[in-house]
């Protein structure tokens, strides 16, 4: 309603840069495996980008790689595509332009080698075994790094980057995975055993120093305003936290250095501290490894980035989102204490604009409020009115509730917290693989049995089940809170999504508590006979019952 002054309102961000990837973006990943480059759909209309501008988001990313997209002279085969991919990612720059959103590539380069054929992630060996040998580097196995010790090395590196950012006027920056995903320059992969005859006899910071160089020079001189983000991902699982943090304080002048907020971090449950690793929503973070790169970057004067999930993370990605605001207030004031300048705020998944990505834009921006209740309260009053404090309790609940999340990567990758009401429930053993939440399995068509794959030796199956209930009750009284009132917003279409999103956590939630409760008595039932193996069975019954119940009602 137009309630509002007129007036002018001045805000300075603290989170300069926030990043967000596409919602409707294609990936280049299983079961579609398409390259939003490679056709003219637009995935990028006027509505989504005037909503992400409002709620803050500044930039968004999507996937590239110099085989296929950038035309270099100094190699042969680059840029074997770029006659479609260059004018659509044009396209694509200027059009987010019209709502201030700069566009980011995203790549893992330099690619290494490999003696295979055709092979779409790595080059041919032998080719560059015959014309270019001094490319040829760190050798593990089949593969091979791409060598930045030499002065070719390095003219490729920057040509490429200058070679793109020539071709895409106003192309906002770039993200590369630089250590971590999988083997690209002589130290990626580095684990004691760099064999190398010219890099080997550096240190593995100097060797990624080179490369982040030549491709941060060969952006800039094309396009002084563009950002370079090197992304070290799983850095500390290969060099090992001391090296990770000692490389935090040498990465090159104007290059951004980027860690993930949670990675490394340790949180107690059920009195034994738990490593989260990957991306985390529920645990709240910084790990001690993100804040020594931060110390020591900003010891080096280099800006430091987050990357975290602002909408969802692998605990339950299924969703738009998870309304817990509470635990974005609380790393992002975590964020502003260690001088961080950017965030990431979304892989693949998570970047759905909705209550989080708005609570993100607003965190990003001094003055930042200390009192995290009252930024609760007004984050909720615009839509919730007078009922805002009955949404804030529901909210703390919420917060409360996933925090009771099982911190452990495998478990967010595998447990049925994502899509417990589509599991198959087998009374009798089949001995078949849980499937990956994140990634489709063609192979494997239906979740199996085998429940002790989503808790490995991290949790018992009594441990996460406890764990869960306790999520899942909690987060029935936050659901409650909010249900409380929605008589009054029954034709409010917005609100009603918002309980909606609530309702279906909460029947997520219970169904996965549900499966695991129903392995851990079938495992009882096993060891029993006579009327406790009765009982088991009857208790079975009963969660078939309930989880044809929360099917129904999802």
């Amino acid at each position: 309603a137009p309630v509002l002054a007129c007036q002018t309102t001045e805000q300075r961000p603290h989170i300069r840069t926030r990043l967000s990837r596409c919602f409707f973006g294609p990936i280049k990943r299983p079961p579609m495996n398409r390259d939003e480059l490679e056709d003219p759909v637009n995935y990028y209309p006027d509505e989504y980008l005037n909503r992400l501008a409002h709620e803050g988001v500044n930039a968004l990313w999507l996937t590239i790689t110099f085989r296929d997209t950038v035309p270099v002279q100094t190699l042969p085969g680059f840029g074997r595509r770029a006659a479609v991919h260059i004018p659509k990612l044009r396209q694509t720059v200027a059009r987010c332009a019209r709502y201030g959103i700069r566009v980011f590539v995203f790549f893992i380069e330099p690619t290494a080698l490999i003696d295979e054929r055709d092979n779409p992630r790595y080059l041919d060996i032998r080719q560059y075994e015959r014309d270019y040998p001094e490319l040829i580097g760190n050798r593990q196995g089949q593969l091979a790094g791409f060598c930045p010790s030499s002065e070719l090395a390095r003219t490729f590196l920057y040509e490429a980057a200058h070679t793109l950012f020539q071709l895409v006027p106003g192309l906002g920056g770039l993200i590369d995975i630089s250590v971590g995903e999988r083997f690209t320059h002589c130290s990626s992969w580095w684990n004691g055993q760099n064999n190398c005859p010219r890099c080997s006899q550096r240190k593995p910071a100097e060797v990624l120093a080179d490369v982040l160089a030549c491709l941060q020079r060969g952006m800039r001189d094309a396009s002084p305003a563009a950002e370079f983000i090197s992304w070290p991902y799983g850095q500390y699982l290969l060099w090992g936290e001391e090296e990770t943090v000692a490389a935090a304080g040498q990465v090159p002048e104007q290059v951004i250095l980027q860690h993930n907020f949670e990675s490394a971090g340790r949180t107690e449950q059920l009195g034994r501290l738990r490593k989260a690793d990957d991306y985390w929503l529920s645990y709240t973070g910084p790990s001690d490894l993100f804040r020594r790169c931060a110390l020591a970057a900003r010891q080096n004067n280099t800006r430091m980035f987050a990357k975290l999930q602002v909408g969802c993370s692998h605990e339950v990605a299924s969703v738009t989102h998870v309304p817990v605001p509470g635990i974005l207030y609380d790393k992002y004031s975590r964020m502003r204490d260690l001088g961080v300048s950017g965030a990431m705020q979304s892989w693949y998944f998570g970047n759905y604009p909705s209550l989080m990505t708005r609570a993100a834009g607003r965190l990003s921006f001094e003055p930042f409020t200390p009192d995290k209740s009252a930024f609760l309260h007004r984050l909720a009053r615009p839509d919730w009115g007078p009922h805002a404090d009955t949404v804030v309790r529901a909210w703390t609940l919420f917060q409360e509730a996933y925090a009771q999340y099982p911190v452990y990567h495998v478990f967010g990758y595998y447990a049925p917290l994502h899509d417990g009401p589509v599991w198959p429930l087998y009374l009798q053993p089949v001995n078949r693989p849980l499937i990956h939440n994140w990634k489709y399995m063609p192979e494997f068509p239906v979740q199996g049995d085998r429940i002790g794959e989503c808790l490995q030796d991290a949790f018992t199956l009594d441990e996460s089940l406890l764990l869960c209930d306790r999520l899942s009750r909690t987060w029935q009284q936050g659901l409650r809170q909010l249900e409380s009132i929605e008589p009054f917003f029954h034709s409010d279409i917005d609100r009603q999504r918002d309980i909606n999103t609530a309702r279906a956590l909460g029947i997520l939630f219970a169904s996965g508590t549900n499966i695991l409760r129903f392995y851990a008595l079938r495992e009882q039932m096993a060891d029993r006979s006579g009327a406790e193996a009765l009982d088991c069975l009857g208790q079975l019954r009963r969660i078939i019952s309930r989880e044809i119940t929360n099917s129904s009602q999802l």
